[in-house]
């Protein structure tokens, strides 16, 4: 709305905003570097506090971070849910950090990470608990360096059902949000060992577009989406665009659960893995479980025996942990309705 067009040549048409309405000055900011926004988010302080004004609401360009100085915190409305998203963390105890932050924080102003669907029972939000793995630049991703780290966890997800049902919302199946590979189409299973073997013959220094290539087609859901998938390989290295080519994989059946800890666990459980197939790859034979899937794997029983199977593949590796636990998780995921 300012006749910027209208200033002479060679005049910075960038324009800081100021207006009060509703009574709460709202402050739009203009794109500039990093170091002159830093020193205008100054200015914008000292002025508030002498005129004593009140906390402004704050709107505009966020300039980038080439640094690297910076902890970002995404918080966005989503349907129904608050979508918070973290800054990367180094390691569990800062993501586990994070979680207790945040749920301190959620709880002093009302919300909460799980639905009173009854006085006896309780159910996810619906929003997810996504878990994005990768490395602090593009180069650094485990899953560029190491292509073969993927196809483990392909592998391993197909093998163990209950790393897809333990941990999901009320909602599975071809058409949820993060449906199996093997889910809708038996012939993914084909098609994903063909690029397996493709991968083999990059075993030293493979191109980073790699993995994008061989899988992009093959980690979709029945539609083709390659986002709606258990394994989403958007971020990996896209041709799309450069925040595309991050080199993060994001496994999306991982729904919030009721409290902190359990969202831990979670995540110590999955790093281990990442650890077990670093030092080990899974080259196992992928398991076609047909109707079996769903006939077994809704069913507690058979989940837990998959997931005693996973805690001894883990403790093998050298990474001990607990069975109890993922008791709150079998708790949540299969609650008990009665007794006979």
């Amino acid at each position: 709305r300012l006749p910027l067009a209208d200033l002479p040549e060679g005049v910075n048409r960038r324009a800081l905003t100021i207006e009060m309405r509703a009574g709460a000055l709202h402050v739009f900011l203009p794109p500039l570097q990093q170091e002159p926004w830093l020193a205008l988010i100054g200015h914008i302080a000292d002025t508030l506090r002498e005129t004593q004004l009140g906390a402004p609401v704050l709107a505009g360009y966020v300039p980038g971070d080439a640094a690297g100085r910076w902890t970002k915190l995404g918080i966005a409305s989503d349907p129904g849910v608050l979508e918070i998203n973290l800054p990367p963390c180094a390691d569990w105890r800062a993501y586990a950090g994070w979680l207790d932050t945040l749920e301190c924080a959620g709880a002093a102003v009302g919300l909460r990470s799980f639905k009173q669907t009854s006085p006896e029972e309780q159910t996810g939000t619906g929003g997810g608990n996504h878990l994005v793995l990768g490395g602090a630049t593009p180069t650094d991703s485990p899953f560029l360096r190491r292509p073969d780290l993927l196809r483990s966890f392909i592998s391993y997800w197909v093998n163990h059902p209950s790393l897809s049902y333990l941990f999901s919302g009320l909602f599975v199946g071809p058409t949820s949000q993060a449906p199996r590979i093997d889910e809708a189409r038996h012939d993914t299973l084909d098609e994903i060992e063909v690029a397996f073997a493709q991968l083999d013959q990059w075993a030293s220094n493979p191109p980073p577009w790699l993995v994008d290539r061989l899988f992009r087609n093959i980690l979709t859901d029945v539609t083709g989406n390659t986002h709606r998938t258990e394994m989403c390989i958007d971020k990996m290295y896209s041709p799309d665009s450069s925040t595309g080519r991050l080199g993060l994989l994001e496994l999306r059946a991982f729904e919030m659960p009721p409290d902190a800890r359990m969202s831990c666990a979670q995540q110590l459980l999955v790093r281990s893995l990442v650890a077990s197939f670093w030092n080990e790859p899974y080259r196992q034979k992928l398991v076609r479980w047909g109707t079996s899937l769903n006939d077994k794997f809704m069913l507690p029983h058979f989940v837990g025996q998959d997931f005693d199977d996973i805690l001894a593949d883990i403790s093998h590796a050298g990474f001990k942990m607990d069975r109890s636990w993922f008791t709150p998780h079998f708790e949540f995921r299969f609650p008990i309705y009665g007794r006979a």
